[in-house]
Formats: structure tokens, C-alpha cells, sequence
């Protein structure tokens, strides 16, 4: 599934091998971070399910939803490319990315520099 204006989440490449099955949701620092153009957003799944990845203002409201869907465990990675779900480019400042799995979520803050 891909997103608009985005790349849905894919497997991440492996490097020397499989990775470790995580024990439990792993949400990497987005890279890079702070950001001009896009992020790329990397995470990895104890178990397959439905997964929902989101882009939040610093007040915590969702401008765009970037992945709804289910997902096999392992590495993953969505890219945003710092716009809002109308397409239009976000303003310079802090903003959140958030995934929720059936049973747990996870948070981490990005910067946005034009």
C-alpha cells in the first residue's frame, strides 16, 4: 500500500543476515532528522497485524495519516516527505510521528527545516 505523495512501508533490506525478531514495537530515530525534504521512518513489528503510522502537529492532531493497514513482524519503513493530508508542504517546526499496533504505540519527535 502506498500513501500519497509518500512510500508505504516496506521491508527493510537486510545487512548480514535476517535481523532479530524484536520482543516488542521498535520506533528508530528518523533519518535524518531534523529534515528538509523527507524522512524515512524505520520500525519493526514483534508480530504481524494491523498498524496505523501518523504524522501529529505539536498539539498532538493528526495531519496525515501515512499507513492503515496490516503488516508482517519484522523491519519496516515509511517515508514522509513533510506534507499534511492535503498534500501541502507542513511549515518549519516540531512535529510527531506516531505508530500504534493492536497493542502497543510508540512516539518519537522530527524536525522540519525548510
Amino acid at each position: 500500500m502506498r500513501a500519497a505523495r509518500g512510500t508505504g512501508p516496506r521491508a527493510s533490506p537486510a545487512v548480514d543476515g535476517p535481523p532479530a525478531q524484536p520482543v516488542r514495537l521498535e520506533l528508530a530515530p528518523a533519518r535524518p532528522n531534523p529534515f528538509g525534504a523527507s524522512t524515512v521512518l524505520r520500525f519493526a513489528l514483534p508480530c504481524a497485524g494491523p498498524v496505523r503510522v501518523e504524522v501529529l502537529d505539536p498539539q498532538g492532531r493528526r495531519l496525515r495519516r501515512l499507513f492503515a493497514g496490516p503488516l508482517g513482524a519484522g523491519p519496516h519503513e515509511v517515508t514522509w516527505d513533510g506534507r499534511d493530508g492535503q498534500g501541502d508542504a507542513v511549515a518549519t517546526g516540531i512535529y510527531w510521528v506516531r505508530i500504534e499496533t493492536g497493542s502497543e504505540a510508540a512516539t518519537r519527535k522530527v524536525v522540519r527545516m525548510r
